[in-house]
């Protein structure tokens, strides 16, 4: 199929053919006209245009992926292979197997493209497939020889008749595909997945494959299922003898009907595919992204793919824009936090460090501050890795370590376009520390992140990297700490009297009661009793007594004792207040805090 087989195959397949002087450079660019033109892939342009042969071009296919030429006349073709794949798909495939071994069927196959097919035949088969290249005459006469039949007619005039086997298979899996659990109810919302990107398939032929392709339809189901529940994540976990996805939802992951496990081989293809992937690469890591529209919302996915026992793991982050909350005043910030922070936005220069774990809402609040200050009068720069979403009327580079486009090189460029606010995605290492603090020097205001577990360990982390302590003490002006705490379901919250042990936890003088609140869980929480997270922080400004000590070089334990007793309010601090507010629970408080 044409969406299946990317843009990254077909800018590979011409610049080898030119390489290997197979045509000219003026031809490709024909060639690439014609297939922009015509909605052609370009393998096909340059067959059309006579620049090249068929042969020659699925030669050159079969190398870029990897596919070894075998001549079948030397093969002894199995019984037992020949069982394991029906007629109807060899014909509709141009292909044949060869061999089994183990449940894997070496299969021969004359296009290189139909590669993609072959996890469709696996799953028909129940077998696992290897395939190799042989050519199209070859397997032709070999279908007749080992099928038998005079019915061997060229695959593309074949796919425009569906055998009655071939249908009677694929409507074996479209059954399989219908009870697989509660996010497969949602079925009837795979047509409301469409791919965004430009070099996908049009949305005819996504709508096409949409209703004939159980695996897409599972994909898109599964897709559209994260999306309606607000995740923030999708897992596709592979294990030796089990499937499993899972969804972050407010913060947790949660267990979802998984499909079978015979079928999470096609399920990371069609993402691989998608991600503009490597399909056949299943010994290191890969990561990709994905535009789509789904459920009427354009929406971003990061994708990254690890090899695991069992198979490969799939992490797919939700990039919503539209969920996107840049108000200030609803991300939880404390009356007290929110007038130190807005101060701090007011200055004209100087450094603001955002630190705490991946997903503690970082890139939200950082979001949120520049949308707040964002005015016309104001160049606002940002060096993200990735760009997450994004903010009209600010200037936003994404990093690229592969083009030697690192954070430092960045911001280097940005000092040098007038900027009068700038935004690093995350200060890794001393050359980058080095020129954010130069550039709130200068007269820029700079926002950044760390990952430190608070406040106090933002500077020590900078000190850490090689910043001298006087340079810190002149440019910071705050060092905020984040995490992100589980809301209690409004719809099923209910009070309750603390029990003994959680007197305790907030030192409850003897004689008095604490009333607290929990989620009983019901529909709109889908029984976790939770349902929206919000923030907690701790900011911790430079006194002139922090000064001295962070120029003394004391540790971050004493920097924290002294920010307390000066009127820093902690992240667990901050956590009970909000449990004593039945804002969330003491569940989440022990989940995200620890004790001071």
């Amino acid at each position: 199929m044409v969406a299946e087989r990317g843009p990254d195959a077909s800018t590979r397949l011409g610049a080898r053919l030119v390489e290997e002087n197979i045509i000219t450079g003026e031809q490709l660019q024909d060639a690439v006209r014609l297939a922009s033109e015509k909605k052609m892939t370009l393998d096909v342009a340059l067959v059309q245009l006579g620049y090249v042969s068929k042969e020659v071009i699925r030669a050159f296919q079969g190398m870029l992926l990897n596919l070894e030429f075998i001549e079948l006349e030397k093969f002894t073709v199995q019984k037992e292979a020949i069982k394991a794949i029906p007629a109807a798909i060899c014909k509709k495939w141009t292909c044949i197997p060869v061999e089994i071994i183990d449940g894997t069927v070496k299969l021969a196959i004359a296009d290189p493209m139909h590669i993609y097919e072959l996890e469709d035949i696996g799953i028909t088969a129940g077998v696992k497939i290897e395939p190799f290249l042989s050519s199209d005459q070859d397997i032709r006469q070999a279908i007749q020889r080992y099928y038998g039949g005079k019915d061997t007619k060229p695959a593309a005039e074949e796919e425009q008749q569906a055998t009655p086997t071939a249908a009677a298979e694929e409507e074996e899996l479209e059954a399989s595909t219908e009870d697989l659990g509660s996010y497969l109810d949602t079925l009837s919302d795979a047509h409301k997945v469409e791919v965004m990107q430009e070099e996908e398939a049009s949305s005819e032929e996504l709508e096409k494959a949409g209703e004939q392709k159980p695996v897409v339809k599972m994909v898109n189901a599964i897709i559209a299922e994260a999306v309606r529940r607000e995740a923030s994540d999708i897992h596709l976990e592979s294990y030796e003898k089990s499937f499993r996805v899972r969804y972050r939802l407010d913060g947790v992951l949660q267990n979802q009907k998984a499909p079978p496990r015979r079928l999470q081989g096609p399920l990371i293809a069609r993402i691989k595919i998608l991600s503009n992937l490597d399909v056949a690469e299943r010994r290191l890591p890969q990561d990709g992204r994905i535009r789509m529209k789904v459920l009427g919302k354009q929406i971003d996915f990061r994708v990254s793919i690890i090899p695991v026992v069992g198979g490969e793991k799939v992490c797919m982050r939700i990039l919503d824009s539209s969920g996107l909350n840049v108000d200030m005043t609803k991300l939880g910030f404390m009356p007290e936090h929110m007038s130190i922070f807005q101060k701090c936005l007011e200055e004209p220069y100087g450094m603001i460090m955002i630190t705490g774990p991946t997903g503690s809402g970082k890139s939200t609040t950082l979001y949120s501050a520049l949308a707040s200050i964002n005015k016309p009068d104001i160049n606002i720069s940002t060096i993200e890795d990735p760009i997450e979403y994004n903010l009209p009327g600010i200037n936003q580079m994404a990093a690229n370590k592969d083009i030697g486009l690192d954070f430092a090189r960045g911001l280097h460029s940005f000092l040098r376009q007038d900027p009068d606010v700038i935004l690093i995605g995350e200060v890794r290492d001393k050359e980058t520390a080095e020129v954010v603090v130069e550039a709130a020097l200068t007269g820029h205001l700079v926002f950044g992140t760390l990952h430190t577990n608070d406040a106090p360990g933002a500077v020590t982390r900078l000190i850490n990297m090689g910043i001298e302590p006087f340079l810190v003490t002149s440019t910071l002006l705050m060092a905020m700490g984040q995490r992100l705490m589980r809301v209690v379901c409004a719809s099923c919250k209910e009070a309750y009297e603390a029990s003994d042990k959680e007197q305790d936890i907030f030192k409850v003088p003897a004689g008095e009661k604490l009333t607290l609140y929990k989620g009983a869980g019901c529909a709109t929480c889908n029984d976790t009793g939770y349902k929206g997270r919000t923030a907690i922080h701790e900011i911790m400004m430079l006194t002139d007594e922090l000064r001295r000590m962070v120029t003394r070089n004391e540790p971050t334990e004493a920097l924290k004792q002294k920010a307390i007793e000066e009127g820093m309010m902690t992240l667990r601090q901050v956590a009970e207040r909000k449990v004593k507010e039945g804002i969330t629970s003491v569940e989440e408080l022990l989940r995200v805090t620890k004790e001071d």
